[in-house]
């Protein structure tokens, strides 16, 4: 999981420098995922986004924490530049500001969290938020309390104030150990419920950032409204093949989408029976003959159309003497 990632970086000119890559999709997406950068032991970004999370299909804003040499920047001071360039690129790709969703784990987590509550942006999907000691270390502001890790995270949030007409929503993932939980991350939790802007919180513990990944798309899905399947089912029942195809919740209700099924006898080419679209999310087929299938759907909505295999299953069927 923790592998390192490379990127061609530019930088924001002015006072307070802010190095950061955009990774255009294509075809192009209404959605803009802003992802705060987290370091490993070598100062390198790691890769907590993970295959999995499958989210180059929206536009990506990757961005760095402080230069160690830029060591007089201010939280509040690197949080202005950054929301700067975050509506910057935004208006270029043409998203819409609701449209824009905030990610981080560790301590980039702890920063995506309190940037979106700052700036009020809609959505945050943030993982084991993390207080900011090694990576993103800023200059104590006199007037401010210091953000140099000498205190709980949660501390860090219990001053912001949240305008009621436009409450950010986070998605909060804990794959931390017990005593991580109970030392930090409980007394953010209650912060964050005490704010009245925490939608989600997966526990996952000891899992660590392992388990981020497959929340983040899990979140990414149901936030963008992507057309997706959990999983597709197929039994035995007789001598019938039972197939039935799981939505996430968030689309079992939707009228627009459709389902196609492919029976294939594994080691044959072409599928032994094939289904028109239908609204059913099941269907059934008799097989003749006994060995190993699998089934593949199209699973239809409007113009998209996405596919998914079941795993295979064996089939006996009784012959009579």
């Amino acid at each position: 999981m923790e592998r390192a990632t490379s990127f061609e970086m530019e930088v924001v000119a002015g006072k307070t420098p802010v190095q950061y890559h955009i990774a255009k999709s294509s075809p192009a997406s209404e959605y803009l995922l802003v992802c705060f950068a987290e370091l490993d032991n070598a100062d390198k970004p790691f890769d907590y986004l993970g295959e999995a999370s499958n989210t180059d299909i929206h536009h990506r804003l990757f961005l760095m924490p402080p230069a160690k040499e830029n060591n007089k920047i201010t939280l509040a001071q690197y949080e202005k530049v950054t929301n700067e360039l975050v509506e910057s690129v935004a208006k270029k790709l043409k998203v819409n500001r609701k449209n824009i969703i905030i990610t981080g784990y560790g301590e980039s987590g702890t920063v995506a969290i309190y940037f979106a509550m700052r700036f009020h942006y809609n959505h945050t999907i943030a993982g084991d938020p993390k207080s900011l000691k090694n990576h993103y270390v800023f200059h104590q502001n006199v007037v401010k309390a210091s953000l140099k890790g000498n205190q709980r995270v949660d501390h860090q949030f219990a001053q912001l104030h949240i305008e009621d007409f436009n409450r950010p929503q986070i998605y909060f993932y804990s794959g931390s150990s017990s005593k991580n939980y109970e030392d930090e991350t409980k007394y953010l939790l209650d912060v964050l419920k005490d704010k009245q802007v925490l939608s989600t919180v997966c526990r996952r513990r000891n899992l660590g950032v392992a388990g981020f990944p497959d929340f983040l798309k899990s979140e990414l899905c149901e936030r963008t409204n992507q057309l997706t399947c959990e999983e597709i089912i197929a039994w035995q029942n007789d001598s019938k093949i039972l197939a039935e195809c799981v939505l996430p919740d968030y689309l079992m209700k939707d009228p627009s989408i459709e389902f196609a099924y492919y029976f294939y006898k594994i080691g044959e080419q072409e599928a032994l029976h094939k289904t028109k679209y239908q609204k059913s999310p099941q269907y059934r087929y008799i097989a003749e003959d006994g060995g190993s299938y699998f089934v593949k759907v199209f699973i239809k909505r409007n113009k998209e159309t996405i596919t998914k295999n079941s795993g295979k299953i064996r089939i006996t069927v009784a012959v009579d003497f």
